[in-house]
């Protein structure tokens, strides 16, 4: 049902220290190791509901501790490539953290001609496709838009992130959903947007474009979405929330969830922005479903009056 593309799967190691000085031995207290990148965190969120994605992307060389890490049972074909896997340490200490990365992993032009022929026929048995991987370096910048095209000349849904003005050449193939932080909407609307009213007007510039649906994640101060007959606002009036992390991963497993079990307009919005609220406020093995539709029923939607 879902296709969940990933083109840097990474290993990724935190390191826990008390403090961390320069040119001194420091001990270490503790340290995980786990596979990490966009596609595994996706199957971890739609696990919570029970949902499977099937995985692909671009795998480096040296990736038995990902491939050992993934959950039970996940349905997955990679492209493998020559180049190695890309690794990221966290160092944590005192409230501080430094992260070392390894460069992006380098993809042929065969390499890339075969994971298009792969996700031609991957898509026979996919509605909906996630496009919200990060494009490493040396890789088309527009491979969203390509991969979005055959999506579409299938009618297949494509649900597409975007974080600069290079993502938005793809949303001229008309994806399903687009979504976006409130920054990353000013960048490319070159606006200011400081009310909700302003944001499902310049949610208007990305539909003109050629999406069907716009979700702009507020974080804290809420959801806006827009379609070419309504825009709304979800959010949490009474109660302050803190967002730890500023990513879009829990709204776009909550939408998914929406659209395959086919909710309400209402309940599916909800349900993303709930979802949202869980992903960054807690470690993603301690989101659980009951906590979910806990904040579910303290949200309200209200339709915007939009400024065309």
């Amino acid at each position: 049902m879902i296709l969940n593309i990933d083109f840097n799967p990474i290993i990724q190691q935190e390191i826990k220290t008390k403090e961390l000085i320069l040119n001194k031995k420091n001990i270490i207290e503790e340290s995980i190791k786990y596979p990490g990148g966009t596609g595994i965190i996706l199957e971890w969120l739609l696990n919570v509901f029970n949902e499977k994605t099937f995985l692909t992307g671009f795998l480096g060389s040296g990736n038995g501790e990902y491939l050992s890490g993934l959950p039970d049972k996940t349905d997955h074909e990679f492209i493998l490539i020559k180049d190695l896997i890309s690794e990221s340490i966290t160092i944590k200490e005192n409230n501080r953290k430094t992260i070392i990365q390894s460069p992006d992993p380098r993809i042929t032009k065969e390499e890339i001609t075969m994971f298009y022929n792969r996700y031609d026929s991957l898509l026979e048995n996919h509605e909906y496709i996630i496009g919200s991987s990060r494009v490493p370096e040396g890789l088309l910048e527009n491979i969203h838009e390509k991969l979005a095209k055959i999506a579409r000349i299938k009618n297949k849904k494509y649900i597409l992130e975007v974080n600069n003005k290079e993502d938005l050449i793809a949303i001229k193939e008309n994806p399903y959903i687009v979504i976006m932080s409130k920054k990353s909407l000013e960048n490319i609307s070159n606006l200011i947007l400081d009310t909700k009213e302003s944001i499902a007007a310049a949610n208007n510039y990305i539909l003109r474009k050629g999406a069907k649906n716009v979700l702009v994640n507020l974080y804290e101060d809420g959801l806006v979405y827009s379609s070419k007959e309504q825009s709304y606002f979800i959010a949490d009036e009474e109660n302050k929330i803190d967002f730890e992390n500023k990513e879009n991963y829990g709204l776009i497993a909550g939408i998914l969830i929406g659209l395959i079990r086919e909710y309400e307009l209402e309940i599916s919005l909800k349900l993303a922005y709930a979802y949202n609220i869980s992903y960054n406020n807690n470690d993603i093995m301690n989101i659980r479903m009951n906590n979910i539709k806990k904040d579910m029923a303290n949200l309200v939607m209200e339709k915007i009056n939009r400024i065309n």
